[in-house]
């Protein structure tokens, strides 16, 4: 199966503490880091990679993280396409 095409799609951002990003940071400083899933176009299909983090999917995070932002679009459902059958 090979790749023919590889895209990021920008779904958000959430804060996440600098010490869990860089190996030997010892800051408590939290930054802003994106959300995404990724699309993957082989020859034979198309395969979304989602990591499954939605303002949903985690209760409270746009109350509580100052550095969440997920726009009106980055919450509504996308169509990637008409799904193939493999078969």
């Amino acid at each position: 199966m090979a790749v023919k095409g590889l895209f990021a799609l920008q779904n958000g951002f959430m804060g996440f503490e600098k010490s869990g990003l860089f190996f030997g940071e010892r800051s408590a400083e939290k930054i802003q880091i994106p959300v995404s899933c990724y699309l993957v176009r082989t020859g034979d299909t198309t395969i979304l990679f989602d990591t499954g983090l939605s303002p949903r999917a985690v209760p409270g995070l746009l109350r509580n993280d100052p550095l969440a932002k997920f726009s009106e679009a980055d919450r509504r459902p996308r169509s990637c396409g008409r799904p193939r059958s493999p078969w």
